[in-house]
């Protein structure tokens, strides 16, 4: 096989959206047409289906696959970066004046305006769960527990000033880790 491309639908607000998931080419057979004609088939899957939005990511260390998507009429939304580590590395431990602890009711709010800025609705159709999961309250804990959802929660506070929090949210077969900070 010198290529394959993976097309997943997604619906967002009542809108029928196609995520191009994946644009692979065998390295021996780059350069000569195979992720163009893979693209182009998967845009026209979608416009049979009459789907009008099609989303990709593509790493910006990429620069042949944002050439040819751009040729292709897409436009950049949004950039995100990854970062990965594994689970044995040792970090040296950093002096430091932040201490981590447990999400505050009075922190709510904060979190989620910053939540809002860096994950808004257009750009985050595919996510599954909402913003709500994580605001304090007793009702919310009572509908988490019986959904048997055990969100967890932490914030980095300085000087009595919250300065980041992070939220840790299991789901289905996956999970999701949400921080952002000032």
């Amino acid at each position: 096989m010198s290529g394959n491309a993976s097309l997943i639908p997604f619906r967002h607000n009542q809108q029928r959206i196609y995520l191009i998931a994946n644009i692979a080419t065998h390295p021996d057979h780059r350069r000569k047409g195979i992720a163009r004609a893979l693209t182009e088939r998967a845009m026209q899957h979608a416009h049979e289906k009459k789907v009008d939005n099609i989303w990709l990511h593509v790493r910006e260390d990429n620069p042949g696959a944002i050439d040819l998507y751009t040729k292709l009429g897409f436009v950049e939304r949004a950039r995100r970066t990854s970062w990965q580590a594994s689970t044995d590395s040792h970090a040296p431990t950093l002096k430091t004046d932040i201490v981590i602890t447990s999400r505050h009711p009075n922190d709510w709010q904060t979190q989620l305006n910053w939540l809002s800025r860096l994950y808004p609705d257009l750009l985050s159709w595919h996510r599954n769960w909402t913003f709500t999961s994580l605001r304090p309250g007793l009702w919310n804990w009572l509908y988490l527990l019986f959904v048997d959802m055990n969100v967890q929660q932490w914030v980095a506070v300085r000087n009595k000033e919250m300065e980041a929090a992070l939220a840790w949210i299991p789901y289905g077969r996956g999970e999701s880790l949400f921080c952002r900070n000032r």
